[in-house]
């Protein structure tokens, strides 16, 4: 297992936790934009969180913003336009 964590971290750049923390965000994301009115908290747990804080305290390790705040400044701040343009939000 070790010899797989090291030949993954010298060809990605990031560790394997790394990676599936990336993963299940985008696994979040995805079942989101599917099932939009399906509560947040659900997919949270579907995707390996423990609850919808533990998501939100996951958003904000990646981007600096908490969940609600992200969708915020997608919508209104001139460097997320590339965001509106794809639809994204959480």
């Amino acid at each position: 297992m070790r010899s797989l964590e090291r030949f993954v971290k010298r060809n990605s750049g990031q560790t394997l936790r790394t990676l599936e923390f990336f993963s299940r965000l985008e696994g979040v994301y995805r079942n989101q934009r599917q099932n939009r009115q399906t509560p947040l908290a659900e997919f949270a747990i579907d995707s390996g969180f423990s609850d919808q804080s533990h998501l939100g305290r996951a958003v904000r390790r990646l981007t600096g913003f908490s969940p609600a705040k992200l969708n915020k400044v997608i919508e209104t701040e001139e460097p997320f336009w590339c965001y509106r343009l794809l639809g994204e939000r959480f």
